[in-house]
């Protein structure tokens, strides 16, 4: 144990290494799974890895990361761009949440539908639609990518502005973002995001919900967002940002399921019973 750098500083206890292909179901300090790791020790504020990593999980039941041994160590996008490929993680104001596990069907085909309608509205016109996963950096004034602390992957969003666009993705508040809503990042979109969004300028914010809703917020000109439009399954959202765009939900939502009829039943008349009769013999 002497070569684990964690086992001089824990307070607490520390197991020993683990196989290096993972650690799965792992329940203490809210983790859920934890890859390719040789050690873990139990700290106060969450679960510590080696090499300085810690998972937490936040109120809302989100698995988050922090670094180095105070729980108020931020990343930046330097960091965000060291981690593995493999493992999806948002930024805002530094602390890593991850987007884990990954959308189910429900989810893309809504997200696919609503990507169909934008990109036809939008095929010719200045502005573009993307879908997930890309990364938008948002700034908060004029530092270097590196120091950028707030990396995020709306479901779909619309920028107008090629200038915002380069290979890394996008640098600045995007026109449009839409997040579908998933059963693990409810509260994560309805209002970490919202306040976000909010902060860093975007125009106009969807929140879907698989329920069949959508509640649409636009950017008033003090810089806060407007109490929301709701729109229903059944309805058209027709916004100010975008003239002419008409967005049908009746194909985004599937059809509710109508509830099943409960089986016919046949009455059925007893007959009398009736004896047959014998049959006379001869004698």
């Amino acid at each position: 144990m002497a070569d684990n750098p964690m086992a001089m500083r824990s307070s607490t206890r520390v197991w020993p290494a683990w196989p290096r292909q993972g650690i799965s179901n792992f329940q203490g300090g809210g983790v859920r799974r934890v890859w390719k790791r040789d050690y873990i020790a139990e700290f106060g504020c969450g679960i510590v890895l080696a090499y300085g990593e810690r998972f937490t999980s936040g109120e809302d039941g989100m698995k988050t990361k922090s670094a180095g041994a105070e729980c108020e160590a931020r990343f930046t996008y330097a960091d965000y761009c060291t981690w593995s490929e493999n493992e999806r993680w948002e930024l805002i104001d530094g602390v890593a949440y991850a987007m884990t596990p990954g959308p189910g069907l429900a989810h893309q085909r809504m997200a696919g539908e609503l990507f169909w309608q934008l990109k036809n509205f939008f095929r010719g016109k200045p502005c573009e639609v993307f879908i997930a996963p890309l990364d938008v950096r948002l700034p908060n004034g004029e530092e270097s990518d590196d120091k950028v602390d707030t990396v995020v992957q709306p479901d779909l969003l619309v920028v107008c502005d090629q200038k915002k666009l380069d290979d890394k993705g996008g640098r600045g508040a995007p026109d449009l973002a839409i997040e579908v809503l998933s059963p693990s990042s409810g509260r994560h979109d309805r209002v970490r995001k919202l306040n976000l969004y909010e902060r860093h300028g975007v125009k106009e914010y969807w929140i879907v919900d698989p329920v069949g809703e959508v509640l649409v917020f636009h950017l008033s000109a003090d810089g806060l967002f407007d109490r929301p439009l709701r729109y229903s399954r059944d309805s058209k959202i027709l916004t100010p940002l975008f003239e002419g765009l008409e967005i049908d939900l009746s194909t985004v939502f599937p059809a509710p399921a109508s509830p099943k009829a409960p089986p016919k039943r046949v009455k059925e008349i007893a007959k009398p019973f009736k004896a047959k009769a014998k049959k006379k013999t001869r004698v």
